[in-house]
């Protein structure tokens, strides 16, 4: 990375709403894109739906205490094993979930309005955890090779003016191992970050409240500020063709070297993702199946859009940074 990106901190032309026109623009151009999470959604809806609510209620029933426990700890063991029976029976949570919905992996899956909501298919129960868990991994390679087919002819489209799938084929294979890296680097960072954060946080929670008052707001704003210069790691990950880690790096340079621009950006993304979430959220709870139908293709439609502006916002900054080098 070169020494003189700071002296490019000037705000890119074209503007905010222009690239988000230019994204929505290229929805436009390669419709047919859309097909592909119209279809999962669909599915989603009206295919059959795997839970395993039934594999957890026969584990929690034939769940025992460990080894050596204590008259106390037995107690203890006992009051959660039977609360969480309760809260299984009631029918709610991850006893409805749809394992098949992972197909829509979370934080980089495909547009999904259908993610996590029980669908109206025949219930398919998986028979033990084992049998659920092999759902979930399968599901989620298929979610994995989804999301580098979907977003990757997306990039090329921002990239290249168009898709074209031909020409895609030799990125295919490499973009699903990038995105799998990107997955397992997520991971690993929740890992070595977040659990000593939250434990740190937990411990002064406990033997010293004030200070409590003071490490959870640190510990979110050092989250926010990360979340913020990784914004675009996606975007780097599919426009550029580089690996997870070269991706976070190629992100944070761009919000650097552009900072209140892509803060502009960011909010603007949020305000209209989460307020465009909300208004199908209601229009599919008040117009039931015409309402859902709506809400599908509108929230795939308005996400993969802001998806192309936000990468057509990386492209764009990011070739300005390299023309200042």
């Amino acid at each position: 990375m070169s020494s003189s990106l700071p002296d490019a901190r000037v705000t890119a032309r074209p503007g905010l709403i222009d690239t988000l026109q230019a994204g929505f623009n290229t929805v436009n151009r390669n419709a047919w894109l859309l097909l592909l999470p119209l279809a999962i959604d669909i599915f989603l809806w009206l295919g059959p739906q795997v839970s395993m609510g039934g594999a957890l209620d026969s584990w929690l029933r034939a769940a025992v205490p460990p080894p050596g426990s204590d008259s106390s700890l037995v107690q203890i063991f006992e009051q959660n094993r039977r609360s969480s029976l309760e809260t299984l029976q009631q029918g709610d949570g991850i006893s409805r979930f749809n394992l098949l919905s992972l197909i829509a992996m979370p934080i980089l899956g495909i547009p999904s309005f259908r993610f996590g909501l029980p669908g109206e298919g025949t219930l398919l129960p998986a028979g033990s955890l084992g049998s659920a868990a092999a759902v979930s991994a399968g599901v989620l390679i298929a979610g994995l090779i989804a999301t580098a087919m979907f977003y990757g002819l997306m990039a090329q489209a921002v990239r290249d003016g168009g898709a074209r799938p031909r020409t895609f084929i030799d990125d295919a294979g490499r973009l699903c191992v990038a995105v799998a890296g990107l997955y397992g680097l997520i991971i690993v960072l929740t890992i070595a970050i977040g659990v000593p954060l939250y434990f740190l946080l937990v411990v002064a929670s406990a033997a010293a409240p004030p200070a409590a008052a003071i490490v959870g707001p640190l510990f979110v704003g050092f989250l926010l500020w990360g979340l913020l210069y990784l914004f675009f790691t996606t975007e780097a990950l599919f426009i550029g063709r580089v690996s997870p880690i070269l991706a976070m790096q190629q992100s944070i340079v761009v919000v650097r070297g552009y900072f209140w621009p892509t803060l502009g950006f960011i909010a603007l993304y949020l305000v209209i993702s989460i307020g465009m979430a909300t208004l199908w959220q209601e229009i599919a709870r008040n117009l039931r199946g015409v309402g859902t139908i709506v809400a599908i293709v509108g929230h795939i439609y308005i996400s993969s859009g802001l998806a192309a502006a936000s990468m057509t916002y990386y492209r764009e900054r990011s070739e300005q940074l390299r023309s200042h080098a």
